[in-house]
């Protein structure tokens, strides 16, 4: 597995800028194997139609976070690809399922891709609480997993903890710790109903920036959701 630690003195830009540039040759391959997965789809006409909806997705991501977003906008310049591919690559699970013709109906289900879901396990112990999930998504991700250490930073005053995401090259976090204790996984969901919404793992790293359960579960509950996770945001106190 590879490892990333970003630079504390550095933007959320700069962040990505260096990833992408770290990890370059990586992000460029599973960005176009994740977007082929995604065509397998049969909603999907080509390319050029995909690339047009993953635009789409660019004024929600702003609109929720505008540091994360420029995180991905680094990691897109880094690599030398569009934006639209690296919201691809992070967001493949939930964009898969969007029907372009037909955003907010019905779409016609699993493709073949073989990557349907996964499982999430959690439970006190004597002294804290276990919290981990299975990822059973397509084997060629394999290939490109990512451990991503967020430095402890400020964001207009605000003190953010640090943090370590499991990621791929390319992706912002899919799930995580930080070191006030609190983590979150996930299991992904096939939706019928999928829109345009927030890149998911932009709300994974988000929610890592919480230091207490209530904002935490605030943060989940008020997202502008696109398809269908389940969350599972706990501590050692609760779930």
């Amino acid at each position: 597995m590879r490892i990333t630690l970003y630079n504390p003195n550095d933007s959320y830009l700069k962040w990505g800028q260096a990833h992408g540039e770290e990890w370059r040759k990586d992000i460029r391959e599973i960005a176009e194997i994740r977007l082929q997965l995604t065509l397998i789809r049969p909603q999907w006409s080509g390319r050029a139609e995909l690339l047009e909806v993953a635009k789409k997705h660019i004024p929600v991501l702003r609109k929720y976070d505008s540091s994360l977003a420029d995180e991905l906008q680094g990691i897109a310049e880094g690599a030398g690809i569009s934006l639209e591919q690296v919201i691809i690559h992070n967001h493949y699970t939930d964009l898969r399922d969007i029907n372009p013709n037909m955003p907010w109906g019905k779409n016609e289900g699993p493709g073949g891709s073989g990557d349907e879901g996964c499982t999430v396990v959690t439970g006190p112990t004597k002294t804290t609480r276990l919290l981990g999930m299975t990822w059973d998504t397509h084997s060629s991700a394999s290939d490109y997993l990512l451990l991503l250490g967020v430095p402890s930073h400020e964001i207009s005053g605000v003190s953010i903890p640090a943090s370590w995401s499991f990621s791929m090259v390319g992706c912002v976090g899919m799930a995580g710790f930080n070191n006030d204790g609190l983590g979150v996984v996930i299991n992904n969901l096939i939706s019928v109903d999928a829109k345009v919404g927030l890149v998911w793992p932009v709300l994974i790293r988000r929610i890592l920036r919480a230091s207490k359960m209530k904002e935490a579960k605030k943060l989940l509950k008020n997202a502008p959701l696109g398809s269908g996770h389940h969350y599972v945001v706990a501590n050692k106190d609760s779930v």
